[in-house]
């Protein structure tokens, strides 16, 4: 999923809750946002969103890193005070 991907559906979801009309779904609403690729890239928003993506996996990794670290840690030191 590139940038551009996600700039879509950020303006789908965004006009399905500002939207005044009675039924919207989201495809409806997907078709009407759908806008190409290079007045996207003039405005730079494609660049902020692939940005935000590979900002949330980065912290998506931390997060996961760092409870697998926590885990570890806890049970090694558990054995450790098990053998003392």
């Amino acid at each position: 999923m590139n940038g551009f991907e996600v700039y879509k559906i950020y303006l789908a979801i965004k006009l399905h809750f500002t939207s005044k009309t009675e039924v919207t779904t989201f495809i409806d609403t997907a078709d009407e946002q759908l806008q190409n690729l290079k007045p996207s890239l003039k405005e730079g928003t494609d660049i902020f969103f692939t940005n935000l993506v590979a900002l949330i996996t980065a912290l998506l990794w931390s997060i996961t890193l760092l409870v697998t670290l926590s885990i570890i840690l806890i049970y090694g030191l558990a054995i450790y005070w098990l053998n003392w």
